[in-house]
């Protein structure tokens, strides 16, 4: 019916944590058996390319594309929404939304989601072994949204949330943004940049320890607030001291550990910077 219709593709909700059946949505994208399964069916009664929609409801999303591989996807979409309960009405003790008094685990999308869409866009696109096309999902608002999502591998992208607050008029502007950087850049296709980022993750444990890194504070920007003293001795290494009567903060090197919570949390932009320091060589350091 659907190729009868005119669609040019078919993407199957193995996702979808609203369904109204137990066995359906994404109960069906957490068993691995039955997103080959239901693939393979699709793919077999029409002609149309399949595309298969991934639930972040799991711990690690490449045994399920790949098994929607094997039930022959063309492509993976990741992601749909996330289980969450976003709301309580605290005056009857209901969760929202309210529905005759009880409710549900619901999904939460919008750009609060973009950060794990863009974990499992990046995990999908640096698999060998699916090596499918990616559409990217969750929290696309902006022209560098949808640049971001490219960087990690993504070939198409999907927006939602954004089209149900701004309009259709929203992917206009993301066109425009877009297109600008590439003229700014000299990019003449998408081909140039699509995954670039992606290529650049590693795990942790590769990570090159040899550098330390330790915040600095500009002194003649400090406003003198404390936020940074205080944040740093309640929830980090204590490497910040305040000066009660000058009101200026400076840092302790042999205590800090580099985790910038104190830049984080300045309210003035450029007052926290740090530099990195060669353990082998510490008497060189460059500052950023």
């Amino acid at each position: 019916m659907s190729e009868d219709a005119g669609a040019d593709m078919l993407e199957l909700n193995f996702s979808c944590p609203q369904m109204a059946r137990k066995d359906a949505g994404h109960r069906i994208g957490q068993d691995y058996e039955a997103v080959s399964h239901f693939t393979g069916v699709v793919k077999k009664a029409g002609n149309l390319p399949v595309m298969a929609k991934m639930t972040p409801n799991i711990t690690d999303m490449l045994p399920v594309a790949l098994a929607a591989k094997q039930g022959g996807a063309d492509a993976i979409s990741a992601i749909n929404t996330i289980r969450a309960i976003t709301d309580i009405d605290i005056d009857n003790y209901t969760p929202l939304p309210n529905i005759h008094g009880q409710s549900g685990i619901t999904g939460f999308s919008g750009a609060s989601v973009k950060p794990i869409a863009m974990r499992f866009v990046s995990e999908l696109y640096n698999s060998r072994a699916l090596n499918l096309p990616v559409s990217a999902i969750g929290g696309i608002e902006t022209w560098i949204d949808v640049l971001h999502f490219l960087l990690l591998g993504a070939t198409t992208i999907q927006v939602t949330s954004a089209v149900m607050r701004y309009g259709y008029r929203i992917v206009e502007d993301m066109l425009e943004g877009l297109s600008d950087f590439m003229l700014d850049r000299n990019i003449k296709s998408l081909h140039e940049i699509i995954g670039k980022a992606a290529k650049k993750l590693i795990d942790p444990a590769e990570f090159n320890t040899r550098y330390q890194v330790v915040s600095v504070i500009d002194e003649d920007k400090c406003i003198g607030c404390g936020q940074c003293y205080i944040s740093c001795h309640d929830a980090a290494n204590q490497a910040i001291k305040f000066d009660s009567e000058t009101r200026k903060a400076s840092v302790d090197e042999e205590k800090c550990v580099g985790c910038l919570l104190c830049k984080h949390i300045c309210p003035v932009w450029d007052c926290v910077s740090y530099k990195e320091i060669d353990t082998k060589v510490t008497k060189h350091a460059a500052v950023f």
